[in-house]
Parts: structure tokens; C-alpha cells; sequence
């Protein structure tokens, strides 16, 4: 008997941190915008090494504290370093409506999202923060590319978090 596996389409980010968001309340974990990030941020870097796509669908940018994904950052910012209460919202076009994002990942995605989640969790977020700006980092290459003029757009690519995380994985 063949057994198949459902390959999820990359999410939304808001998704995978209102997912995240909910795992925390359950472990009694408090999650500031920046931690929230950060933990976003390797999970998407984990899962692109393991899985070959992306977790998520929109891009983070080298910005001067770290790397960050936009809409996330917007969604949060009103938190400043204190916990985050809420869940993120996206406007629902057919409903006319703000609904709350699900993660809609299949069984063996969501099962690696979760324990990368657990293994993250454990560190501060000067502890993930160091770990985003490691020296020959994704963040610290697209950042040094931005302030010489060449990336506008201070995008981390994919690729860029690939190569980079991958010489990790073991």
C-alpha cells in the first residue's frame, strides 16, 4: 500500500503566527512582536532546508534590528516589547469582514512546524536575536548588500536563508 503525503502550498505568516501564538498561550509562554518574529523566522529557515519550499508565502527583509517579515511587524508593533494579546487579522473579501488566518498545514508539516516551535521557544529573544545576526547570516549579507545599494528592497531571499541554514542541518 502506497502512503501518501499532502504537500502544503506555503501559508500565509499571519497564520503561522497566530498558530504560533496559540501554542505559546497553551505552554504559558509570553511572546513579544520581536520574539514572535524571530520564532517565525527559523521556522521558515528550517522548514525551507528540510522540506525544499518555503513555509510561508510573503518574504522577510534586513532590517536594522534583524530580519523581519512587514505585514507581521505591522500586524504587532502597537505591543512594542510586551506580550502579545491578540491575533493577527487579514480582511476577507467575500465576508467583508477581518477574519483570523488558520495554519491549514497537511499532518507531517504541521508536526515539523510544531517541534521546530518547541525547540525555538526554549531561547530568549536575545538568544534568537544573536542567532539571526550570526556574521555570515542571511540578515548581515542582505543588510551589508542594502547599505552598498545593491538590494533596495533589503530582501532575504529564500535561497540566501537555504544555503546559509542548511549548512547547519545535520
Amino acid at each position: 500500500m502506497r502512503h501518501e503525503t499532502q504537500v502544503s502550498e506555503p501559508s500565509e505568516v499571519k497564520a503561522v503566527a497566530n498558530q504560533m501564538l496559540d501554542w505559546a498561550d497553551s505552554d504559558g509562554i509570553a511572546v513579544s512582536p520581536m520574539k514572535l518574529q524571530k520564532l517565525v523566522y527559523f521556522n521558515h529557515a528550517d522548514f525551507i532546508v528540510a522540506k525544499s519550499r518555503p513555509l510561508i508565502a510573503q518574504s522577510f527583509e534586513a532590517w536594522e534590528h534583524g530580519p523581519v517579515c512587514p505585514s507581521l511587524y505591522a500586524e504587532f508593533k502597537r505591543f512594542k516589547d510586551r506580550a502579545i494579546t491578540s491575533r493577527a487579522e487579514k480582511f476577507d473579501p467575500v465576508s467583508a469582514t477581518k477574519v483570523i488566518p488558520l495554519l491549514n498545514l497537511g499532518e507531517e508539516d504541521q508536526e515539523f512546524v510544531r517541534e521546530r516551535y518547541d525547540f525555538y521557544k526554549k531561547f530568549s529573544v536575545i538568544a534568537l536575536s544573536e542567532l539571526s545576526h550570526s556574521r555570515a547570516g542571511p540578515w548581515r549579507y542582505a543588510k551589508s548588500l542594502f547599505a552598498n545599494g545593491l538590494n533596495p528592497n533589503r530582501d532575504i531571499s529564500n535561497d540566501l536563508i537555504r544555503d546559509y541554514h542548511r549548512l547547519f542541518d545535520s
